[in-house]
């Protein structure tokens, strides 16, 4: 695909209050399939609405077909990690009706629309967009009185005669039925709208509803400049040795407590050559961090891929994590340029203030107004800064255009193509502004407890040595304050995200980034622990879009892999030293500008 296309802008930009809800209506559905092991043939599918269940084997899907058909929208017909369930009926759906798919990201759906006739179609969504975590847990928080049955599918071929199985089956979309019914009622009373397709929309819908005024969106062009600027959390290690004693701290509700603490830039970007600090600004710069251990300002490079860097460097940053690395012995070689605002401006308050309060009147981790709170105030910052490409699917070949333009999904006959979608509202300074705050929160409290005990360090935690000596007003239960998460009787960092230890209750714990969690042993972090380096043989499903493409087919199993631990041998963030040390390593490219 080559060509972009560009939707015209329809209307100026903004976000504004939220006063006309289209979700008031909807109906939420469930159903699920059953399959002979993962990506297995379908052996069976079953359905749940307010006045109709059913539960059918591969023969029988016309009546699951007639269902749709007979509750069209307001039903929304959901499906828990759809990505997998799709792959079963999309043929049929694809003869049966014209679909318009929605992308979450470049490689998931969210959402399937199949147009019945002019008035009518049906809504497919995926509830893994909208409550991230497994049917077990979904329906244990929103509806412990029709809990997930147990069955050992890993183990036990599903058998569609067993009265059991069958029981099994139609338990799962019941439970997400009424999981979805009550996780929008109780949405719907904390914050006065309803849910929208994913964790982020919705979140989004629940700010919107806490406004009074509008909130304007900036030009294009200065949103792709400071897109450049925006980067993640931080992760970072300084030894891969084994450490006794260690702590790690945890900031609680990092972000959320940068954007109301700090609020957020606003008004008309204005591009300057010299350099401010009276103001909010990202600047383009020629750096020079020396020899750091731990980083403080990023950089991309040509292709997009972030480094923390040390040694010179050109990069697009925050006048807030600049202010902070000036004072800790970065050196500012060449401006470039910049643009700066004339506010700071906070209006996340009563957003944040509300699900604050929520959480601390139900301070049961497994509260589901816990559980919505938190979901709602983590997932808001990075909906701003949602990216102007994103690829729409056809389920028709495009006559009379080139078709160069698009790419061709053989698996399913369907067709892609690249949209620039630039009349959708972000807010990117926002999220870039809130994500350094959050780094220099993090990094303020390094230096503050002594840099020289901290091993390791992951977007909003520290993990230190027994000489750290984090202050005392740091230190607490309020958002933006730390608190002890684990205290290790043993711990060492591999790599980025690749760490374990044995905590004082004695249990192993780690983490092994790219390697499934569910397959990895407490052997497997006890070579962690032991330094040693180690492959995993595992077994995946094919991807709903690798299946699209006609890279893989659905119905004849998993696909077959094996992953090496990561370490930091061809890292392009982190080096080495004779002693043992480890640290940033210089760029090796020239960063984009």
């Amino acid at each position: 695909m080559k060509k972009i296309e560009i939707k015209p802008e329809r209307h100026v930009r903004a976000y504004a209050p939220l006063k006309r809800d289209t979700a008031t209506r909807e109906i939420p559905c469930g159903w699920d399939t059953e399959t002979d092991g993962l990506n297995g043939a379908l052996l069976a599918l079953t359905w749940s609405a307010p006045d109709t269940t059913g539960f059918i084997e591969p023969d029988g899907l016309e009546a699951f077909y007639q269902c749709l058909e007979s509750h069209p929208y307001p039903h929304v017909w959901y499906a828990h990690n759809a990505q997998y369930d799709w792959r079963y009926i999309l043929p049929d759906l694809l003869k049966r009706y014209q679909c318009t798919f929605l992308n979450r990201t470049e490689s998931e759906i969210f959402a399937i629309r199949c147009q019945i006739d002019e008035d009518h179609y049906i809504d497919m969504r995926d509830s893994m967009a909208l409550f991230p975590s497994s049917l077990d847990d979904f329906a244990s928080i929103f509806a412990p009185d029709t809990p997930k049955l147990k069955l050992d599918l890993s183990k036990i071929r599903f058998n569609p005669n067993d009265s059991y199985h069958r029981q099994y089956a139609l338990r799962d979309a019941e439970a997400l039925r009424l999981s979805l019914e009550r996780f929008r009622a109780t949405f719907h009373n904390l914050y006065g709208c309803y849910p929208g397709f994913t964790t982020a929309g919705t979140s989004l819908k629940a700010w919107r509803k806490t406004l009074n005024k509008k909130y304007y969106c900036l030009p294009r062009k200065t949103e792709e400049y400071l897109r450049l600027g925006y980067y993640g959390g931080i992760v970072f290690l300084t030894d891969d040795n084994i450490h006794e004693g260690a702590i790690t701290y945890d900031i609680n509700s990092s972000y959320p407590a940068a954007m109301v603490q700090y609020g957020v830039p606003y008004g008309r970007a204005v591009s300057t050559n010299r350099l401010r600090f009276d103001v909010p600004g990202f600047w383009d710069l020629e750096i020079d961090a020396g020899t750091v251990r731990i980083p403080i300002l990023g950089s991309k490079d040509s292709r997009g891929n972030t480094y923390w860097p040390s040694g010179i460097f050109r990069s697009i940053v925050s006048s807030c994590e600049l202010s902070f690395a000036l004072e800790h012995g970065y050196k500012i070689r060449k401006v470039f340029g910049g643009v700066v605002f004339r506010d700071i401006i906070k209006p996340f308050d009563n957003f944040v203030s509300h699900c604050r309060q929520l959480r601390f009147d139900n301070p049961d981790s497994k509260s589901p107004l816990n559980i919505v709170a938190k979901l709602m105030q983590n997932s808001l910052y990075g909906k701003f800064a949602s990216k102007f490409i994103r690829k729409e699917i056809f389920a028709a070949d495009p006559f009379g255009e080139d078709c160069r333009d698009y790419e061709y999904l053989e698996g399913m006959n369907l067709w892609a193509k690249l949209i620039d979608d630039y009349q959708t509202n972000r807010m990117v300074h926002w999220s870039a502004w809130t994500t350094a705050q959050a780094r220099v929160n993090l990094l303020r409290a390094a230096y503050a407890g002594g840099v020289d005990h901290v091993i390791y360090g992951d977007t909003d935690s520290l993990t230190v040595s027994p000489g750290f000596a984090l202050p005392d007003h740091m230190i607490g239960l309020e958002y933006g304050q730390f608190k002890v998460e684990k205290r290790w009787v043993l711990f060492r960092a591999h790599a980025p995200k690749v760490y374990a230890g044995i905590l004082e209750d004695g249990s192993i714990v780690g983490k092994a980034k790219g390697i499934p969690r569910k397959i990895i042993t407490d052997a497997n972090y006890r070579q962690i622990i032991d330094n040693s380096r180690f492959s995993v043989d595992y077994e995946s499903v094919p991807k709903l879009t690798s299946i699209l493409k006609g890279q893989e087919t659905f119905g004849t199993g998993t696909v077959k892999h094996v992953r090496s631990l990561t370490n930091l041998e061809f890292s392009r963030n982190w080096e080495r030293h004779h002693d043992g040390k480890i640290s940033a390593r210089p760029m090796e490219k020239k960063a984009a500008s």
